[in-house]
Formats: structure tokens, C-alpha cells, sequence
């Protein structure tokens, strides 16, 4: 049998508690610095994307069929897609951040394209397969946007 996704609810929780960390400040009317404004932005969009991915793997559809199977594929491929297209910053003057950066989304792109060629000529044996293999894709995607996007702005250090 196929068990759900521990990964994406241990970052989830990571990231709720360091929400509550960034809201605290606010809370007590203590002046928030613009660099934490915009590392909380970025915490909260992660945890949109999270969700949005722990949506899509407990509503995976559990069928051999096609066209079912299909729907459900194209919105988790329109999700990835979106990620590897969104939040863009221009290049950084750093040379050692932005090679970071490259390596990252390299990485990124690669799993993409190796999840993308798997199932482009995908037939499951039985009912259960999809699922599993759809939360596989979710569980190998997910780490390495994550990466990338701690290149672009990094919040798992900024606690204060």
C-alpha cells in the first residue's frame, strides 16, 4: 500500500513555526526590517506551494484509466511548470551566489525533464500506481525548488 508524503508535512510544519517566528514581531508592534518582510513573503509563498502540492498528491486519482489519470497529471505538470518559470530575480553581482543559483535550477530542470520523459508514455499496472508514482514525482520536485529557491532568498537562517 502506498503511504502519504511525510516530507511535505514536516516542511509544512518547519515553515508554520517559523511563520509564527516572522508574525511575532508584528504581534507586538516591534519594527520589522525590510529584509524579514520580504524573507516572510517568501516563506509564505512556500507554504502556498506546499499546500498546493499536498493537494494534488491526497487528490490523486486511483484508476488505470487514462483520461483520469491524465487530469490530474496535467495539474501537477502545470504546477512544476509554473516553478521552474516563476519568481525570477535578476542575476546576483555575486558570482559564488549566482553559480549557486545556475546549479540549482539546473537541477530543478533535470528532475523535471527526467519526471516528464517517464510519464510521457505512462501506463500503470494496476489502480495504486499512480498515486504512488505521482507523490514520488511530488517527493523528488519538491526538495530541490526548495533549494533553489533558498539561492534566490534564504529563510531557513533568518530566525531573528
Amino acid at each position: 500500500m502506498f503511504e502519504r508524503s511525510e516530507a511535505i508535512l514536516t516542511t509544512l510544519e518547519q515553515y508554520r513555526n517559523l511563520q509564527k517566528v516572522f508574525a511575532t514581531p508584528a504581534a507586538d508592534d516591534k519594527p520589522i526590517g525590510i529584509e524579514q518582510y520580504f524573507a516572510y513573503m517568501e516563506l509564505l509563498y512556500r507554504i502556498q506551494v506546499l499546500e498546493c502540492f499536498r493537494n494534488l498528491e491526497q487528490t490523486a486519482p486511483v484508476s488505470t484509466e487514462l483520461p483520469v489519470l491524465s487530469a490530474h497529471y496535467i495539474a501537477v505538470d502545470a504546477l512544476v511548470s509554473h516553478l521552474l518559470t516563476e519568481r525570477r530575480y535578476r542575476p546576483s553581482q555575486d558570482t559564488e551566489i549566482q553559480q549557486a543559483r545556475d546549479t540549482a535550477r539546473q537541477a530543478f530542470s533535470s528532475i523535471v525533464m527526467d519526471y516528464r520523459k517517464r510519464f510521457s508514455a505512462y501506463m500503470p499496472e494496476d489502480s495504486q500506481q499512480y498515486r504512488g508514482d505521482v507523490t514520488k514525482v511530488i517527493n523528488t520536485v519538491l526538495p530541490a525548488w526548495l533549494a533553489y529557491r533558498e539561492t534566490m532568498l534564504a529563510i531557513n537562517n533568518d530566525k531573528e
